[in-house]
């Protein structure tokens, strides 16, 4: 007898004459027949691109867990396991593996590149589902699937047009992670964010001319929001060193009543828009202001004109504005932030 207990001697036999005996199936007729109550789990199919890890030992001991409970309560219990091809993560692995080779998936060709994939979805896939019975895990083998079976392919496309078919999903569009290696678009999931020190900047975008007496009221609402008279955003940008000149011939004042609204010297009126993405500008479609900070109310509804483009653009109200962030006044560009098209998107403003 061996001095400890070695699972490897005894787990591997219980299991095959477990899988020999058909423990892990279940007859559809256990339910349309006969009526049991069914249980079902659709195993979170893990991704080819590598063999398990101890996250997928703990994920899949609790459904094995849960599926043994219902068996022995006599429901028709089912495990259905699967892999799932992972898409441009698995097209990664398999080109770093190429790269080892000195060559790249264009040396290689379209169809050849395909087979090796599909041969490393082979091996790995393999891997993982036996993976998954040297843990015990009780599911119905019988059943095993891959994302990029021609069955479940058929079954996703079907769903997706019955789902279109009876308006409860619809097509549009929306901005993307646009990979310049992977020349294709990356599911949020797949692309990784990286935290960086930035800056606020202050742009000057001029007002339409029949803006005049609407900027006039709203620079002093934001004079007298700086002066404490009002507490609507008081200390929206004290810090900005965007500079500006208050009406004509008005001496310069400190804060905000000179960053956020004034006129250029040519008499022009002129709003400053607070943003981390100067470079972005050439894409505004318009500029935002919470509709409940009076300073601004007026300019709601007007035109302003985006600098070297030639272009107006319109001012919008929006909840999503805070009123404490640099002026009070963010520039709008539907096409490079989510907020910003989520933004567009309420008030009807197109992306760019």
């Amino acid at each position: 007898m061996d001095p400890r207990l070695n699972p490897n001697s005894i787990e591997p036999s219980l299991y095959a004459r477990w899988m020999e005996a058909g423990e892990f199936a279940v007859d559809p007729a256990a339910v349309l027949e006969e009526g049991r109550e069914p249980f079902v789990i659709v195993i979170p199919p893990p991704n080819v691109t590598a063999v398990l890890h101890m996250g997928h030992g703990l994920n899949n001991t609790v459904q094995d867990v849960l599926i043994r409970w219902r068996r022995m309560q006599g429901k028709a219990s089912l495990w259905a396991p699967g892999t799932d091809h992972a898409g441009i993560a698995t097209q990664n692995v398999v080109e770093r593996l190429i790269a080892e080779e000195g060559k790249t998936r264009d040396d290689l060709g379209r169809e050849a590149f395909v087979e090796r994939t599909w041969e490393f979805v082979r091996e790995t896939g393999g891997a993982i589902l036996d993976q998954l019975k040297a843990i015990g895990c009780t599911c119905d083998w019988d059943r095993t699937r891959f994302t990029l079976d021609p069955g479940l392919s058929r079954a996703v496309r079907e769903v997706f047009v019955r789902l279109y078919e009876k308006d409860l999903i619809y097509r549009g569009e929306y901005i993307i992670n646009w990979c310049p290696r992977c020349l294709t678009a990356l599911s949020n999931e797949e692309a990784e964010g990286d935290e960086v020190e930035g800056r606020l900047y202050h742009l000057r975008y001029p007002l339409a001319a029949d803006m005049a007496a609407a900027a006039a009221s709203a620079f002093e609402a934001v004079k007298a929001a700086a002066e404490g008279d009002s507490g609507d955003g008081a200390d929206a940008a004290e810090d900005s060193d965007a500079g500006g000149s208050g009406p004509a011939g008005d001496a310069k004042e400190p804060g905000i009543a000179h960053d956020a609204i004034g006129q250029l010297p040519d008499g022009r009126w002129y709003l400053t828009v607070s943003t981390t993405r100067p470079e972005t500008m050439l894409g505004d479609t318009a500029v935002a202001v919470n509709p409940k900070d009076e300073r601004f109310k007026g300019l709601i509804g007007g035109e302003v004109d985006l600098p070297l483009t030639g272009r107006r653009i319109p001012i919008i109200a929006d909840d999503y504005v805070d009123r404490g962030f640099g002026t009070g006044m963010v520039k709008v560009t539907p096409a490079h932030d989510p907020n910003d098209f989520d933004m567009a998107q309420r008030s009807g403003v197109p992306p760019l």
